[in-house]
C-alpha cells in the first residue's frame, strides 16, 4: 500500500516525524510541568502513543507544551493577510524578532485569566481545546489579543474566532476510517477522564518566543 503523507509533512515536519526548520515567533502561555494539567497532558499523549497508529504521529514532547495566545510570523508563511504592517514581507525573521521584542514590553496581562478543558480536536493534530472559565477571563484574553495586534500590526484571517488550544501531536501519514474512528474514541475517553480531575487553571503570563520548530520554543 503507498504511504501518504499529510500537508504536515515538507513543512512542519520530515516524513520521519522529525521536526523540520520552520522559523518564526509566537506569544504562549507555558504549562509547567509540576501543575496537575502538565501531568494530564503527558497521560492523554501516552493514550494516544499506545494506539496502533500512534505510528502515524510526531509527537511533540512535553517540554514544549503550550497553550498559544496569539500567533506571530512565520518564516515560511509570508502573505500580507498573516504578516506584520509595520513590517517588509521580505524582512529577515531575525529582525521581526527583534522588531516584535521592542513592542512587547507596552502589553499589559491580566493575572486572572482562567480556562478550562472542554474538547477535543481532530485527528489531523492532537490536541485539547480550551475555553474561558466567565466572561471576564475572555474579554481579558480577547483584549490581550486585540492590543496584540494593534501594536503589532499583525492581524490574521480568524483573528476573533481563534480557538485557544493545547497541541500534543500531528498526523505526518493518512489515517484509514478505522483509525480515524480508534482518535476519536480515545478523544472520548481522556476528555472524560480529564473533566473529571482537572480543575479550572489559572494561564501563566505570556511570553515572546522564537521557534526553529515545533518542538521547542524560547524566549526573545
Amino acid at each position: 500500500m503507498t504511504t501518504v503523507y499529510t500537508r504536515h509533512v515538507g513543512t512542519k515536519f520530515n516524513s520521519d516525524g522529525s521536526p523540520r526548520y520552520f522559523p518564526g515567533n509566537t506569544v504562549i502561555s507555558r504549562i509547567e510541568p509540576d501543575t496537575p494539567l502538565f501531568m494530564a497532558l503527558t497521560q492523554a499523549q501516552n493514550e494516544f502513543k499506545k494506539l496502533a497508529c500512534s505510528k502515524k504521529y510526531a509527537f511533540l514532547p512535553s517540554s514544549s507544551f503550550h497553550m498559544t495566545v496569539i500567533e506571530g510570523l512565520c518564516d515560511q508563511v509570508r502573505q500580507p493577510e498573516h504578516w506584520s504592517k509595520e513590517i517588509p514581507l521580505d524582512a529577515p525573521i531575525s529582525k521581526t524578532n527583534e522588531f516584535m521584542a521592542n513592542r512587547f514590553s507596552r502589553l499589559s496581562f491580566s493575572d486572572s485569566i482562567k480556562m478550562n478543558i472542554f474538547n477535543g480536536g481532530a485527528p489531523d493534530v492532537l490536541m485539547l481545546r480550551l475555553a474561558s472559565v466567565n466572561a471576564e477571563s475572555e474579554n481579558s484574553i480577547r483584549r490581550y489579543r486585540d492590543t496584540f495586534s494593534d501594536i503589532m500590526g499583525i492581524r490574521s484571517p480568524g483573528h476573533d474566532d481563534y480557538q485557544f488550544h493545547i497541541s500534543l501531536g500531528y498526523n505526518i501519514i493518512e489515517l484509514d476510517e478505522t483509525e480515524r474512528s480508534l482518535i476519536q474514541n480515545t478523544y472520548s475517553l481522556i476528555l472524560n477522564t480529564i473533566t473529571n480531575s482537572i480543575a479550572p487553571f489559572f494561564i501563566s503570563a505570556p511570553q515572546l518566543t522564537y521557534f526553529e520548530g515545533m518542538c521547542e520554543f524560547n524566549n526573545i
